[in-house]
């Protein structure tokens, strides 16, 4: 019966998977798998080898999807190995049943188990590892041993926060230390344990292979000593740093650990987070083993997330947050299942020897069942009202095509941040996409073997020798000029708005006599190439896309901004009102540069229906915006009691310092 039940829930993980690329590193995952690429630091090797074999063996559908198979199928067997696990602690069944339910159907573990992700792999093998270590006999163990040791060289091939379950591991294995010391003094097992290991992290040699092949994505050159131990010790960003820039922050560090408690509050919901209070001291009395084990391993997950110091403040690095709570999200099942059990002893024992008719006693019982399944039912479908969109949406491969649609044939494609990277190398490497174009990667440009790949590549560029990446990529710029520069972003050097991307100049008067061309080009992309993607309450839930959303939109204003500085100051209005209208219609400094634009114009009226909307206490709240309503109460409104409040708190405040019609 349990195996039907998991059967119907894999074709419901299969229903809903990823039919195209997806944002953040997925699309990275679908690269590799079809080109023998080597994914960002660690390298995730076994999921790289997974990935090719499962891309290569299955007939169906698009890549996407079929790498999309690691993780359902990692997240179904996961939650089934955590059945038997709350089994063990003498969970009832069907608490047990509905726990581990409720964890394939959690919103970041439901989501990354239908798109090519590494963390649902990544709970498998702490789970398998963590049963094996709980439910060892005290005989004939050795084969559980080998095991154990093989599981965790994968582990050890798979993900770097593998560790953070060790101290726990190593606290599961000190209670029962006797009989594993027995079994390791049998003749030959340390170096049976030891070859199963080693077996296990064998897969670090697809990094080295795949990187002799000059694949199209090779973060630190595997196939040498030197580049193969920065991969896995993933120097360049800091073994355990979010991202290479992230620098510690005591306040943004503590918010980020707490924060972890607000999304299981969001997500669990507030029944959810009393369960979970309760079953600690439900496993305390019950299970202290167990009990100490979760505390200390989910105590070690909050750290890291204290120590990585994600920046929560856009939507891009709130995604990368919510992957690292998966395996928190796995851990918390734990206590959520003995609160749950806790709360239905507490109603046995209320009821006995208060309540004689065991008709009522029945209804009682019933009614708990009811608010388990209602509670479990609300989380499902409110989820699945996001996750049923997965499998057409097409958002990421639309803009992967529109950023490579923007560059003109011959030019140059630079790019570096990762949605913009991974989703574009995708279609240009594995799909053959806009071959014409040279796909430059910015931010391995200083290493070396990555220069030799594009002079193999490009011959006909020019590249400093030796390159400093701090001082040489002007140096890069000026020298290949020629071709057309089109980059995410501006650097140092004369850029201008062209689409989705930036547009490099040799010098500012070269920019401005390009003007009219440069006006062309853009409103014939912004008219007829791109579409700005609508993002339903719904799809907002997928945090990647309002990346990509925002993308779009500011370089939409950029356009504007371009008409503005071209005297066009009508169509750069019309634009403005379009993203305020459409798009960014609560967002303060939107409105605010639209008042500006308006008032430039003299058109008080239109101006002063907007200001009339906005929460002026609000504003107040945001001292560098208040120069902004200067502007507007100094030409529209002069009269306004507000203008002398706004005047007293510049006055005082270092925040605000030019207006957004300046900045715009």
């Amino acid at each position: 019966m349990i195996l039907l039940y998991y059967t119907f829930l894999s074709i419901v993980l299969l229903a809903n998977q990823s039919h195209s690329i997806f944002g953040g590193d997925s699309a990275e995952f679908s690269l590799v798998a079809r080109t023998f690429s080597i994914a960002h630091p660690p390298g995730y090797p076994l999921y790289s080898i997974l990935s090719r074999i499962v891309n290569f063996a299955v007939p169906l559908y698009s890549t996407p999807w079929r790498v999309s198979l690691i993780s359902s199928a990692s997240t179904i067997l996961t939650s089934f190995i955590l059945f038997k696990l709350l089994l063990s602690v003498k969970i009832p069944k069907l608490v047990s049943i509905f726990s581990a339910t409720l964890y394939i159907f959690l919103f970041p573990i439901w989501q990354f188990s239908e798109i090519p992700e590494v963390f649902a792999l990544h709970n498998l093998l702490a789970m398998t590892i963590t049963y094996l270590i709980y439910r060892c006999p005290n005989k004939n163990i050795r084969s559980y041993l080998c095991l154990m040791a093989f599981m965790l060289g994968l582990s050890v091939s798979h993900h770097h926060i593998f560790i953070l379950f060790i101290p726990g591991w190593v606290y599961l294995i000190r209670t029962k230390w006797q009989t594993f010391e027995k079994a390791l003094s049998k003749r030959y097992m340390h170096m049976f344990v030891m070859l199963f290991f080693m077996l296990g992290i064998s897969f670090y040699l697809y990094p080295i292979m795949a990187s002799r092949t000059l694949p199209p994505l090779d973060w630190e050159n595997a196939k040498t000593l030197e580049g193969f131990w920065r991969l896995i010790t993933r120097s360049s960003y800091g073994v355990f740093k979010a991202y290479e820039a992230s620098a510690g922050n005591i306040t943004n560090q503590i918010f980020d650990s707490l924060s972890f408690f607000i999304f299981i509050l969001h997500d669990f919901r507030i029944a959810g987070l009393i369960f979970g209070i309760l079953g600690y001291f439900r496993l305390r009395k019950k299970n202290r083993r167990i009990c100490i084990f979760t505390a200390m391993t989910m105590g070690l997950h909050v750290f890291f997330l204290f120590y990585t110091n994600f920046s929560l403040s856009t939507s891009f690095t709130i995604a990368m947050y919510e992957r690292f709570l998966i395996p928190l999200y796995l851990l918390y099942i734990i206590p959520f299942a003995s609160g749950v059990t806790y709360m239905y002893e507490i109603g046995v024992r209320l009821m006995q020897g208060r309540i004689r008719n065991t008709h009522f006693k029945k209804v009682i019982l019933l009614g708990y069942c009811l608010f388990l399944a209602s509670y479990l039912g609300i989380i499902i479908y409110q989820n699945y009202q996001v996750i049923k969109k997965i499998p057409q949406l097409n958002y990421f491969a639309a803009y992967a095509k529109n950023l490579l649609d923007t560059v003109p044939p011959g030019a140059i494609f630079f790019v570096g941040a990762d949605n913009s990277y991974f989703t574009t190398a995708y279609y240009h490497f594995a799909e053959g996409y806009r071959r014409d174009i040279k796909f430059v990667f910015i931010n391995i440009l200083d290493k070396e073997y990555y220069r030799a790949q594009i002079r193999s590549r490009y011959p006909e560029l020019s590249l400093p020798e030796p390159y400093d990446k701090n001082k040489d990529l002007g140096e890069f710029v000026k020298r290949n000029s020629r071709f057309g520069i089109y980059f995410d972003g501006p650097r140092d050097g004369t850029w201008k708005p062209y689409g989705l991307l930036w547009k490099y100049y040799k010098t500012e008067k070269a920019g401005q006599r390009d003007t009219e061309q440069l006006l062309r080009d853009n409103e014939r992309l912004w008219n007829h190439v791109y579409t700005i993607p609508e993002l339903d309450d719904e799809l907002k839930k997928i945090l990647h896309l309002n990346v990509v959303q925002d993308n779009y939109i500011n370089g939409y204003f950029n356009y504007g901004k371009l008409l503005f500085a071209a005297g066009n100051v009508d169509k750069s209005i019309a634009i403005v009102k379009k993203i305020v209208g459409r798009y960014r219609g609560k967002d303060l400094k939107s409105r605010l540069i639209l008042v500006n634009l308006l008032v430039y114009r003299n058109r008080c009226e239109e101006a002063s229906a907007i200001v009339k909307l906005m929460d002026m206490n609000e504003l107040y709240d945001h001292p560098g915006l208040l120069p902004s309503l200067k502007d507007y109460y100094g030409k529209c409104a002069i009269n306004s009691p507000h203008l002398r409040k706004i005047n007293r708190i510049i006055e005082n405040s270092s925040d605000a310092l030019r207006t957004s019609l300046k900045e715009f």
